[in-house]
């Protein structure tokens, strides 16, 4: 269940009450089995700058979504 807050405003606005329903449908869908979150975001960030060997690359942090798209 989301939490209703600001975060989840626009979402909510755009779904109704659909939104966990959405959310739920797209889970089942990726290899990883959730959404991806700030955190991902933020892991990866940090690997981009501890890694010094990393130069201009695309990171698509989607849950696997483009392998089954």
């Amino acid at each position: 269940m989301v939490k209703d807050s600001k975060k989840y405003a626009f979402l909510r606005s755009i779904l109704g009450d659909d939104l966990d329903k959405r959310r739920d449908q797209l889970r089942a869908t990726l290899p990883i089995r959730r959404v991806v979150g700030p955190a991902d975001v933020a892991a990866l960030a940090v690997h981009i700058m501890s890694n010094t060997a990393l130069t201009g690359a695309t990171y698509d942090i989607d849950g696997g979504q483009q392998l089954v798209s």
